[in-house]
Protein backbone atom coordinates (compact mmCIF):
# COMPACT_ATOMS: atom_id res chain seq x y z
CA UNK A 1 0.00 0.00 0.00
CA UNK A 2 1.38 3.43 -0.88
CA UNK A 3 0.70 6.87 0.58
CA UNK A 4 0.24 8.35 -2.91
CA UNK A 5 -3.31 9.42 -3.65
CA UNK A 6 -4.48 9.75 -7.24
CA UNK A 7 -7.09 12.26 -8.39
CA UNK A 8 -9.49 12.25 -11.33
CA UNK A 9 -8.03 14.24 -14.22
CA UNK A 10 -11.10 16.48 -14.84
CA UNK A 11 -13.37 18.56 -12.64
CA UNK A 12 -16.86 17.07 -12.49
CA UNK A 13 -19.96 18.28 -10.70
CA UNK A 14 -21.29 16.08 -7.95
CA UNK A 15 -24.93 15.22 -8.64
CA UNK A 16 -25.56 14.83 -4.92
CA UNK A 17 -24.12 18.00 -3.35
CA UNK A 18 -23.63 20.10 -6.50
CA UNK A 19 -20.01 20.99 -5.89
CA UNK A 20 -17.24 20.72 -8.46
CA UNK A 21 -14.69 18.06 -7.61
CA UNK A 22 -11.61 16.35 -8.93
CA UNK A 23 -11.96 13.83 -6.14
CA UNK A 24 -9.58 11.10 -5.14
CA UNK A 25 -9.80 7.74 -6.85
CA UNK A 26 -10.42 4.79 -4.54
CA UNK A 27 -8.66 1.46 -4.82
CA UNK A 28 -11.72 0.17 -6.69
CA UNK A 29 -11.31 2.98 -9.25
CA UNK A 30 -14.27 5.05 -8.09
CA UNK A 31 -14.08 8.84 -7.98
CA UNK A 32 -15.07 10.15 -4.55
CA UNK A 33 -16.55 13.64 -4.07
CA UNK A 34 -14.24 15.90 -2.02
CA UNK A 35 -17.22 17.52 -0.28
CA UNK A 36 -19.82 14.85 0.49
CA UNK A 37 -17.51 11.82 0.09
CA UNK A 38 -20.01 9.91 -2.06
CA UNK A 39 -18.98 7.70 -4.98
CA UNK A 40 -19.57 9.64 -8.19
CA UNK A 41 -18.41 7.40 -10.99
CA UNK A 42 -15.94 4.77 -11.96
CA UNK A 43 -13.57 5.80 -14.76
CA UNK A 44 -13.04 2.10 -15.40
CA UNK A 45 -16.79 1.43 -15.64
CA UNK A 46 -19.19 1.91 -18.49
CA UNK A 47 -21.40 4.96 -18.94
CA UNK A 48 -24.50 2.98 -18.02
CA UNK A 49 -22.84 1.80 -14.80
CA UNK A 50 -22.02 5.40 -13.90
CA UNK A 51 -25.59 6.56 -14.43
CA UNK A 52 -26.98 3.57 -12.55
CA UNK A 53 -24.69 4.22 -9.58
CA UNK A 54 -25.55 7.92 -9.48
CA UNK A 55 -29.27 7.14 -9.74
CA UNK A 56 -29.00 4.64 -6.86
CA UNK A 57 -27.30 7.27 -4.72
CA UNK A 58 -29.91 9.86 -5.60
CA UNK A 59 -32.72 7.44 -4.75
CA UNK A 60 -31.08 6.69 -1.41
CA UNK A 61 -30.69 10.40 -0.71
CA UNK A 62 -34.35 11.01 -1.59
CA UNK A 63 -35.49 8.18 0.70
CA UNK A 64 -33.39 9.59 3.56
CA UNK A 65 -34.85 13.07 3.02
CA UNK A 66 -38.41 11.67 3.01
CA UNK A 67 -37.71 9.82 6.26
CA UNK A 68 -36.29 12.98 7.82
CA UNK A 69 -39.31 14.97 6.63
CA UNK A 70 -41.72 12.40 8.11
CA UNK A 71 -39.86 12.48 11.43
CA UNK A 72 -39.91 16.29 11.52
CA UNK A 73 -43.64 16.37 10.72
CA UNK A 74 -44.28 13.92 13.56
CA UNK A 75 -42.26 16.06 15.98
CA UNK A 76 -44.14 19.18 14.85
CA UNK A 77 -47.51 17.49 15.48
CA UNK A 78 -46.39 16.43 18.96
CA UNK A 79 -45.19 19.93 19.80
CA UNK A 80 -48.43 21.44 18.51
CA UNK A 81 -50.43 19.03 20.70
CA UNK A 82 -48.28 19.91 23.71
CA UNK A 83 -48.88 23.62 23.13
CA UNK A 84 -52.63 23.11 22.77
CA UNK A 85 -52.81 21.32 26.10
CA UNK A 86 -50.61 23.66 28.07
Amino acid sequence: MTDVEYYYDKHIQCDLCGRSTRGPISEAGDVICDSCHRVLLSPKGSESWKHTKIKELQETELLNKKRSKAQLEKEIRLLEEMLEHS
